[in-house]
């Protein structure tokens, strides 16, 4: 008889749990439905939008102002190895040439870390306006901005190869040719 009570207690309770379930489960029933974009959504993408280009113009500017510099740094030295070159002392000329070279070699390895960290600090500027927005645009820019530089630090890369090129050219190169005769 005790076992027929605890067996039939059971049974009612596992009935009233599960029946109160399924009225739980029909309340928790709710048809997905799609997300319009609100006006706050657009109002924040059209202020991120406004900020990021105007960002994205200071980097470029930073970016040529770096390469401005880097060319009028490099012209002086090459100036300044013209004038020892015009004077036609082959010692004089060796050892500028080396001065010239590694000066040029340390300016360029300059430049290339400058550029990293002008985008680097561009991404800093721009991320807390990311996290502003809405989390599925937030995503979709966090993407695009790792798109940005990595673009950046490509042609940053093909950029310092470029300049090694020139430099080793130039290393190479015999700027004082000794002729027969009069004069060097």
């Amino acid at each position: 008889m005790k076992n027929l009570l605890i067996i039939i207690g059971l049974f009612l309770v596992g009935n009233v749990g599960f029946a109160q379930g399924a009225l739980l489960g029909d309340l928790m029933n709710v048809a997905p439905v799609a997300a319009a974009e609100t006006t706050d959504n657009q109002e924040s993408l059209a202020d991120y939008d406004i900020l990021y280009e105007r960002r994205k113009t200071e980097l470029d500017e930073d970016l040529s102002k770096l390469g401005e510099d880097y060319k009028k740094d490099v012209g002086n030295l090459i100036q300044k190895f013209s004038k020892v070159l015009a004077k036609g002392v082959a010692a004089d000329v060796k050892n500028e040439k080396v001065r010239v070279v590694t000066a040029v070699n340390s300016l360029t390895i300059q430049l290339r870390k400058n550029k990293q960290r002008a985008v680097t600090d561009f991404g800093n500027r721009v991320a807390p306006e990311i996290r502003d927005l809405p989390l599925d645009l937030r995503q979709e820019k966090q993407k695009a901005m790792r798109e940005v530089s990595k673009e950046y630090y490509g042609n940053f890369d093909e950029e310092y190869a470029g300049n090694q090129a020139v430099i080793t050219q130039f290393k190479s190169t015999e700027h004082l040719t000794q002729t027969d005769g009069e004069g060097i």
